[in-house]
């Protein structure tokens, strides 16, 4: 068995729980949680007990997390939208490697301070835009790298939230309100910007 990647997980909610928690118990050769921190006790010790993390690796807070000494190889961030900036560039201040939940930040300046942390840090920082990883897009962008269809001079490309979707996360749920987190177009469009860039290359020009 090969040796994990050791993580510790900042905001196990729905994305830090039931999706890369579930990742490390099934795969527990590629990854290991062995910190986590969380303001709601509920679900900081549902993680920590499917985890088997002990209670002196349990934190309320990012910050008292990172005042200790660096407990793992990588930081995953998956607090809320607007709640990004300060705990990324903390983790990698501290040493840590990142994975970072889509959007980097909610305002440019956060983005922008998020990369300059990394850069200084030198350390490696990743924002999971997890459609690179489906089926569809990654044929998709087999087909538009082998050059089958010629010289792209136009794309159409459209972001479908079905309906059931729209009513749970952005009538009443986490993201109904911009002044609370970020609004749809940054949410659920950071996807199809990392989508158009990945297969045509970065952007010239806009009109």
């Amino acid at each position: 068995m090969s040796t994990p990647v050791t993580a510790v997980m900042v905001g196990a909610g729905e994305r830090g729980y039931a999706a890369y928690g579930p990742h490390a118990l099934n795969h527990p050769d590629e990854l290991r949680f062995v910190a986590v921190a969380e303001p709601n006790e509920v679900r900081r010790d549902r993680f920590a007990s499917v985890h088997r993390i002990p209670p002196e690796a349990q934190f309320q807070s990012w910050d008292d997390l990172l005042a200790r000494d660096r407990m793992a190889e990588a930081a995953l961030i998956c607090t809320m939208d607007q709640m990004h900036a300060d705990p990324v560039t903390g983790a990698l201040r501290a040493g840590y490697d990142v994975l970072l939940e889509k959007p980097i930040a909610t305002t440019r300046a956060d983005c922008v301070r998020v990369e300059e942390a990394a850069e200084r840090a030198r350390r490696l920082l990743q924002v999971c835009h997890v459609l690179r990883y489906t089926s569809f897009f990654s044929t998709l962008h087999e087909i538009v790298a082998s050059g089958r269809l010629g010289e792209i001079v136009a794309v159409e490309h459209r972001e479908n939230v079905v309906y059931w979707y729209m009513a749970h996360s952005y009538v009443r749920g986490n993201w109904r309100r911009r002044d609370q987190t970020s609004p749809i177009i940054l949410a659920k469009c950071s996807h199809d910007l990392d989508i158009l860039a990945w297969n045509l290359g970065r952007c010239i020009q806009l009109s």
